[in-house]
């Protein structure tokens, strides 16, 4: 988010990410060109050099936030986050492939469960615009279930899906958790798309 909304929950340690970050705490990147290295730090690149982020300075970072300013990410940690947030982002991608590779990318990130604990995987929030899909009906339904599809071919399990209202207007929510590529897709009958409804 280019504001950071998470940023008021000091027990949460969150590396917020945007292509035109609009607060001190945000990280300019587009995610889909950031790197997942297994090197045990993100890393930024500041004036021209890049530098490791470990959790140390992670905590720093609290007290003295101004420093992301300027701070470009360019490499994230792979199996390191519990939690993923893709909030408005999807829908501004041109197309399925590119919302497909960003969801890829999240489970790149995000922790990965064992067998003894299935459940202990990270958690992906999707959060969309009611105009992603066709307001009602059958063909609402089609959307819908293609993306369920996609996510499960992805490595997600769809938990949750809602249609809430923010702020009088109707958002897509929706929670996935990683999941075994062949829990994922074991009762998929048919591939499905990130596609979104053409304007």
């Amino acid at each position: 988010s280019c504001f950071n909304p998470f940023a008021a929950y000091p027990s949460l340690e969150v590396t917020a990410v945007d292509l035109e970050p609009r607060h001190h705490s945000v990280y300019a990147a587009d995610f889909l060109s950031v790197d997942v290295t297994e090197e045990g730090v993100t890393q930024v690149q500041t004036q021209g050099r890049v530098v490791g982020i470990d959790a140390e300075e992670q905590e720093g970072e609290k007290q003295h936030p101004p420093r992301h300013r300027g701070c470009r990410l360019t490499a994230l940690l792979r199996y390191s986050y519990h939690g993923v947030v893709m909030s408005l982002v999807l829908s501004y991608l041109p197309s399925a492939r590119e919302r497909e590779d960003m969801v890829a990318k999240a489970r790149e990130v995000l922790v990965h469960g064992r067998p003894e604990q299935p459940h202990a995987g990270g958690v992906l929030m999707i959060a969309e615009k009611a105009s992603v899909f066709p307001s009602s009906g059958t063909l609402y339904s089609r959307f819908v279930a293609t993306w369920k599809r996609a996510l499960g071919r992805l490595g997600f399990s769809v938990v949750r899906y809602e249609v809430v209202l923010c702020d009088d207007k109707r958002m897509h929510l929706m929670a996935c958790r990683v999941a075994n590529f062949e829990d994922a897709t074991a009762t998929l009958k048919e591939v499905g798309h990130l596609f979104i409804k053409e304007f």
